[in-house]
């Protein structure tokens, strides 16, 4: 158990409440003597302590068995989580959906994080959480994880779409059994954290739901975005080294990397995924040349653009256009 208070946002769990409450299985009477009832779980705003919560959902699970979960991730939806849905939906495409929900991962629930590695020519989003975690905690986050993760995708790159590979922390897909269809998907169970990997390419997919544009009041920008915005702003010809960005933002390059690593990220991999969601956005455009998205990328020519788009992805930029 942890030593520090450790919150959730109300908003993110909304689904779990609303489905318990559609079933009509008697809450209130345990939500008041467990203390959960004395906060504000319908308020957008509001945010409950983790243990109650998690308290009261094991409690729950102990009473309807797995097919409350099964229910639970059937209808847990980006479009029932208040504000924070409508914000991740309101991005362009999976890569900056992806990048959004990453920095928000710890508003949502402190001691949780979203990483976005990259293997080769695969993508690897990683949900971990802190030292501090409950016992639960990795149960639940795979419940509401899961379901938005593969949403979110599916909106983008259609209603078939699956991943390579899913790493579950549950020794069994039972819980799963009539809400996915793993068909073809690697499953490896009992991992430490949750994890979906899928191709490069998929990251450029554009999200065709149309939504207004939100964001979280309360939310902070990461030191990745800073980085991100700072690179946006560089003009062709500037050389993006971790010194030149980190004097940029007034801070030491040990600073910037040590800030970064508790994001769970590197100088190095945030220059690269900025260069890759830049390039399919780029690229996107008909009217710009190569050279000139290797450019306003910094580097030094075409070539060096191509190598990199072609490791990332298993194709040229030519090749990507013309797809």
């Amino acid at each position: 158990m942890s030593k520090k208070a450790e919150v959730l946002s109300a908003a993110y769990i909304r689904p779990v409440f609303d489905t318990i409450t559609r079933l009509g299985l008697p809450t209130e009477r345990h939500l008041a003597l467990n203390g959960l009832g004395k906060f504000r779980i319908y308020d957008n705003d509001a945010m409950l302590p983790k243990s109650l919560a998690f308290e009261f959902f094991d409690y729950m699970y102990r009473r309807e068995g797995d097919e409350l979960i099964s229910e639970i991730m059937r209808n847990y939806s980006l479009l029932q989580v208040p504000v924070w849905g409508d914000a991740t939906l309101s991005r362009p495409d999976i890569f900056s959906a992806l990048r959004f929900a990453a920095a928000t991962a710890p508003i949502i629930s402190s001691e949780s994080r979203l990483d976005i590695g990259f293997s080769g020519k695969t993508v690897i989003v990683t949900h971990t959480f802190g030292d501090g975690m409950f016992e639960s905690e990795l149960k639940w986050g795979s419940v509401w994880t899961l379901p938005l993760a593969i949403e979110i995708m599916r909106l983008a790159c259609g209603p078939e779409w699956r991943p390579y590979r899913i790493d579950l922390t549950d020794d069994s897909t039972k819980i799963y059994d009539g809400v996915f269809d793993f068909a073809g998907v690697d499953i490896r169970l009992a991992q430490p954290n949750m994890r979906l990997h899928f191709g490069t390419l998929d990251l450029s997919k554009r999200l065709s739901v149309s939504r207004s544009k939100l964001d979280l009041p309360q939310m902070a920008y990461s030191q990745a975005d800073r980085v991100f915005r700072l690179l946006d702003a560089l003009g062709p010809g500037s050389s993006p080294t971790l010194i030149f960005v980190a004097t940029s933002l007034n801070l030491s390059p040990r600073t910037l990397e040590r800030l970064l690593a508790a994001e769970g990220q590197t100088f190095s991999s945030v220059l690269k995924s900025w260069r890759l969601e830049r390039a399919f956005a780029l690229l996107n455009q008909p009217d710009m040349g190569v050279a000139e998205v290797a450019a306003r990328l910094h580097y030094s020519n075409s070539s060096h653009l191509g190598r990199a788009f072609r490791s990332w992805t298993g194709k040229t930029p030519l090749e990507y256009r013309d797809a």
